[in-house]
């Protein structure tokens, strides 16, 4: 969800052409970067040693190519 709207956020930026507009995807970045490690405290708590698995094998905004 976070990448998606991130990368809106971009292609906002790029359609308009304006530089008012870069501060968006900047902004989101800022967001994410600064919830998402709340945000998995709070899974990790909830869910305990099954959400700390779950996260070696996933990326934090982007999926993880597993070979």
């Amino acid at each position: 969800m976070y990448s998606a709207m991130f990368l809106w956020a971009v292609g906002l930026w790029l359609t308009t052409a304006n530089w008012l507009t870069a501060l968006a995807p900047i902004g989101f970045a800022l967001f994410f970067i600064l919830r998402v490690p709340n945000e998995e405290r709070m899974m990790v708590e909830a869910f305990g040693e099954e959400y700390l698995e779950y996260m070696k094998y996933t990326g934090r905004f982007v999926p993880r190519v597993i070979g």
